[in-house]
């Protein structure tokens, strides 16, 4: 029996949703493989080696290009040669940047541009909408009310608008304050994957900015501990912080 006209426009329009708001985890088996083909858009009869892929840049500079190379290839009609070793790069390439199979069809669906709702935070209970909108000092503010039920993404966006605020008054002091704070990437990216109302795309910026977060704070709290050495004014208010924070 055909479908109705009204049934095949519901149909159609609820897959449109599907695909533009919840791209699929990648699995080894051939239909998951096809779901990813087909909700990304790659369509191709390319040939592929591993020497299509000998240039690849283990760094975030073109990562979106890079997903599609891959993408093009994982999803070709035509001849792969030496399949397993090109997964092995992509591998490779996946852990230099810190992502995972879901972060990859982020990156891919956007090289073919598909893109994401934008979704507001805000509205979104539960860690990623603990700490409000707003300049890093009330962050700050915000995070020490918290207290210990603060989450551990919160602690990541509170440090990442402190690092940013280097123009600000007394930048000195408050980058001192939020390199203290003890981070953990683990912890934040199990909570945000807790959050089961994030899409992927959201999923990815959110853990790109708590990957970035990490390596920036390492990097100031470095200088500043440098710095500490030669300044003894910054030593001391480092040691006060130091304590503080064991304190709390």
């Amino acid at each position: 029996m055909s479908k109705s006209p009204l049934a095949t426009l519901f149909a159609c329009t609820a897959a449109i949703y599907v695909t533009a708001t919840h791209l699929p985890l990648l699995h080894a088996d051939e239909s998951a493989n096809a779901q990813f083909c087909k909700e990304t858009g790659f369509y191709t009869s390319s040939e592929f080696s591993p020497k299509d892929f000998a240039n690849i840049q283990m760094t975030e500079d073109g990562a979106t290009e890079t997903a599609g190379r891959f993408g093009n290839m994982m999803c070709t009609g035509g001849k792969v040669t030496g399949r397993d070793k090109i997964m092995a790069i992509r591998a490779s390439w996946m852990k230099s940047l810190g992502i995972d199979e879901r972060d990859f069809v982020v990156l891919a669906a956007l090289s073919n541009a598909r893109t994401y709702e934008n979704q507001n935070l805000s509205s979104i209970a539960g860690p990623v909408s603990q700490i409000g909108n707003g300049y890093a000092a009330a962050g700050l503010v915000e995070l020490d009310a918290l207290g210990a039920n603060a989450s551990m993404f919160a602690r990541f966006t509170v440090v990442d608008r402190c690092l940013q605020s280097g123009a600000e008054r007394s930048p000195l002091l408050r980058h001192i304050l939020c390199t203290r704070e003890q981070l953990d990437p683990t912890k934040a990216y199990a909570e945000l994957d807790a959050t089961a109302e994030l899409n992927n795309g959201t999923r990815y910026r959110l853990r790109r900015l708590v990957r970035k977060t990490a390596e920036a704070a390492a990097k100031r709290r470095a200088e500043l501990d440098a710095l500490a050495k030669t300044d003894p004014g910054v030593a001391k208010v480092i040691a006060i912080a130091d304590a503080q924070f064991k304190e709390w």
